[in-house]
């Protein structure tokens, strides 16, 4: 949006024949906050989901009704597939999805047209949940537009308290240059998507 380096092609192609929304807010400020949301259509407060504190489950109730148990429950197929741990390892996330996967970096899209083609003629509700950009920013070669690709280069490996940062802060700007490779990485695999249908 105004960047000057054409970081999300395939995103711009995507917004020009959709809806795009201006005023947008998160319910969550991480995934596992915002996903409870997303599925069942519920503030944090109503869902209880936010932060995992010791001994706190990032897992909603069972009696909460999710989307695709609301899709399945009209005749539809239903999968989610992710490379996102956070998102697959909970069982209430998987609520109403006759497929619930994690799958590699790059092979999502090619699963869910996969899923999609199999369901024929039944109608198909399909979440993709793509991760990137994400830590550690290591764009394929193909997406490493501004990116140095040498070893030692800048970049953040880990979550949590079990961050490294590598080059900080002389390497800001070769951080920068990795991030907005991942970020077109992404949209491209979303492209598969939206080419087949």
């Amino acid at each position: 949006y105004g960047y000057a380096r054409d970081t999300t092609p395939n995103l711009k192609a995507i917004a020009s024949t959709g809806v795009v929304f201006e005023d947008m807010v998160a319910s969550g400020s991480w995934t596992g906050a915002s996903v409870p949301s997303i599925l069942t259509g519920m503030f944090g407060h109503n869902h209880h989901i936010d932060y995992a504190l010791e001994g706190k489950s990032l897992d909603f109730s069972d009696d909460l009704v999710t989307l695709p148990e609301a899709f399945k429950a009209a005749g539809y197929k239903t999968a989610l597939y992710t490379n996102q741990s956070v998102v697959h390892n909970r069982p209430s996330f998987a609520q109403g999805f006759d497929v619930f996967t994690k799958n590699g970096e790059g092979k999502m899209a090619e699963a869910a047209l996969a899923f999609i083609d199999e369901a024929g003629d039944t109608p198909a509700f399909v979440i993709v949940y793509f991760v990137n950009p994400h830590a550690p920013y290591q764009p394929p070669k193909a997406h490493d537009l501004w990116g140095e690709a040498k070893e030692g280069r800048a970049n953040i490996i880990g979550c949590g308290d079990k961050v490294v940062a590598r080059g900080w802060p002389a390497g800001f700007t070769q951080w920068c240059d990795l991030n907005w490779g991942k970020t077109t990485f992404t949209p491209a695999q979303f492209q598969e998507l939206r080419d087949q249908y």
